[in-house]
Formats: C-alpha cells, sequence, structure tokens
C-alpha cells in the first residue's frame, strides 16, 4: 500500500498495517514473488488505463464537433 493511502487512511482514523518481512531470504522470497507477480498485474492495468484516458483526452482535443 502506497504511503499517501496510508496517511490518508489514518487521518480518517482507519487502521492500516504493513508488511515487513524479515527472516532468511529462502522464508520469504515466495511471498515477495507473489507480490512482484501482483505489482506487475497491476502495473498492466494501469498502463492500459492511462492509454485509454489519453485517447479520451485526444478526442475530445483534436476531433470536431457535428453541429446539426
Amino acid at each position: 500500500m502506497c504511503d499517501y493511502i496510508t496517511f490518508t487512511l489514518a487521518a480518517a482514523n482507519f487502521n492500516s498495517y504493513k508488511l515487513m518481512p524479515y527472516g532468511p531470504l529462502e522464508s520469504f522470497l515466495p511471498y515477495l514473488a507473489r507480490r512482484a507477480q501482483d505489482n506487475r498485474a497491476i502495473f498492466k492495468k494501469a498502463e492500459k488505463d492511462r492509454l485509454l484516458m489519453y485517447k479520451a483526452l485526444r478526442d475530445r482535443l483534436f476531433k470536431t464537433q457535428q453541429w446539426c
């Protein structure tokens, strides 16, 4: 969870927790691998959303409107 989300939740009196793995690398490497896969999926979706928003903005700025 990003810090700005954590700070916003805390300001609204919600509890939030962050996990910090510790110990031998072998014990938490599977966790880190899962997190990397999750983040990759999130970034792919964010990239698609960004492209769709850019396309919508471009269409609104550069397409002429047909007036009846």
